[in-house]
């Protein structure tokens, strides 16, 4: 007997992330003004974040991708991560990043914990921690800002 299990996740605004990606040198260069900034931090852009089996999902912004990729939380060489979905106790997953040779992708990673503590302790704790040995049961609620991520290249004279 099989049990097929159904996490409902965000749809992807596939708009929003090739504006991101498309840009993502000029605003990871424009990172401590986003990070300073809560509206620009808390942009959100729908289908980013983690979305586990049994805890809580986590919707990332704009602040928290950039953070997580700085300190290479959620990069791998040249692939950006941006979305996962599976379960911590298997460790089964698919997760889809961007890489800066290939573009869109989609992998399964050695573990979806490897994704999961950095971002949990990010939003619970304000900072990215690998060695959390527990595991968050809740996340903290926020609120995302009006702000789009078309706001933000046009206030940074980007063009998407």
């Amino acid at each position: 007997m099989s049990i097929i299990y159904k996490i409902n996740t965000p749809s992807f605004d596939g708009r929003a992330l090739k504006a991101l990606f498309n840009n993502l040198e000029q605003i990871i260069s424009h990172q401590d003004l986003i990070i300073s900034h809560r509206q620009y931090r808390n942009i959100a852009i729908s289908g980013c974040g983690a979305y586990p089996l049994y805890t809580p999902h986590l919707s990332l912004f704009l602040g928290d991708l950039l953070q997580l990729w700085q300190c290479k939380a959620w990069r791998i060489g040249n692939e950006y991560f941006y979305f996962s979905v599976g379960s911590p106790l298997s460790g089964s997953n698919e997760s889809r990043f961007w890489s800066t040779d290939n573009g869109f992708g989609i992998r399964q990673l050695p573990s979806m914990l490897s994704l999961l503590r950095p971002a949990y302790t990010l939003i619970n704790e304000g900072k990215v921690s690998f060695d959390c040995q527990s595991f968050c049961t809740s996340i903290k609620p926020r609120t995302a800002s009006e702000l789009t991520i078309f706001d933000l290249l046009e206030h940074l004279h980007l063009q998407y």
